[in-house]
């Protein structure tokens, strides 16, 4: 029996996001009401990829992409209660003037929002200043940026070896003619795409998934296709298709691998070595279904900005 902690991805409309429809009475948004609702004791991991590209200088009904985007985002973490929070971004890793390629950019590791020292800044204001502080430059490396966030949640030592964890992959590609090379052949491999680390942010020393019944999520608002985007696991790329779409130029096409790289970000356990039996007593405690906890869920629903796209479920 295989434990398969739960990934989901959901892209977001900057034009409609709005967290007052989801708050409590005491002012703070219930996961209960929403669909990152975990159903679980763990607080859920939420790693929030906010477009950062140029074209969120742009105006639009409100201000400019990005004035609406880090509103809306000062809205849910304001309100946000009971997870763990991210802040990620674009980033530009090489390639010159005439190519520059593009990955994710890890701007706030992840704080459980609501932790309040004794003295100093909470998580959750420290997580707004983060918000606040956001600028747009560059293009729009989605698919990169998502493989990104999936070596992030990858990362950390294996604490009964105390080296960096190298699990095996607990799924196949999805289309049968994809065959996956040695170089891809661990979670670590597979998703060992170029990241950056910005403001004093490091990789995380330890897993950032904690417990077997522990949700992870990405979170992208963004406002267009993907553009310049850098270099990825070609495995990634064909996971759903066995065909490579990477955009590297800037042409507006909506064919691209971020329907594959979320795929596997669904089909993949993140941390494979909970054993059944840690995964078995949790259910007999807490009474969660067993598909719950044995398969990944991952949300897609794509609303983007401008230009407005069609709706599609991965």
């Amino acid at each position: 029996m295989m434990n398969k902690t739960t990934t989901r991805l959901a892209l977001l409309s900057l034009l409609t996001a709005s967290a007052s429809s989801f708050a409590t009475e005491d002012g703070l948004l219930n996961l209960s009401t929403v669909p990152l609702q975990t159903g679980n004791v763990a607080k859920p991991n939420i790693m929030i990829l906010m477009d950062t590209s140029g074209s969120m200088t742009s105006n639009t009904t409100g201000g400019t992409r990005q004035s609406v985007g880090i509103d809306a985002l000062t809205q849910i973490v304001t309100k946000l209660k009971y997870a763990n929070v991210g802040l990620a971004g674009f980033k530009y890793i090489g390639g010159g003037n005439n190519t520059p390629q593009n990955s994710g950019d890890i701007l706030q590791t992840l704080l459980d929002i609501d932790y309040k020292p004794p003295s100093g800044d909470t998580n959750r204001k420290i997580l707004l200043d983060a918000i606040d502080g956001l600028t747009a430059s560059g293009y729009t490396p989605l698919t990169p940026a998502a493989a990104a966030i999936g070596k992030y949640y990858s990362t950390g030592i294996d604490p009964a070896t105390s080296l960096q964890r190298s699990d095996a992959l607990s799924a196949a590609p999805r289309h049968a003619s994809v065959t996956v090379p040695t170089n891809s052949n661990t979670v670590q491999k597979l998703f060992n795409t170029d990241i950056r680390y910005s403001n004093s942010m490091t990789p995380p020393a330890s897993s950032v998934i904690e417990y077997h019944c522990q949700q992870n999520f990405m979170i992208a608002l963004t406002d267009g296709y993907p553009k310049r985007e850098g270099a990825y696991s070609d495995t990634l790329g064909k996971w759903t298709d066995n065909d490579v779409n990477r955009r590297t130029g800037d042409s507006d096409n909506a064919v691209s691998d971020l329907p594959d790289v979320t795929a596997a970000m669904w089909d993949l356990d993140f941390r494979p070595d909970y054993p059944a039996s840690k995964i078995l007593s949790a259910m007999s405690s807490v009474s969660i279904p067993v598909s719950n906890l044995l398969k990944m869920r991952l949300l897609m629903a794509t609303v983007n900005i401008i230009p407005p796209m069609a709706h599609q479920d991965w």
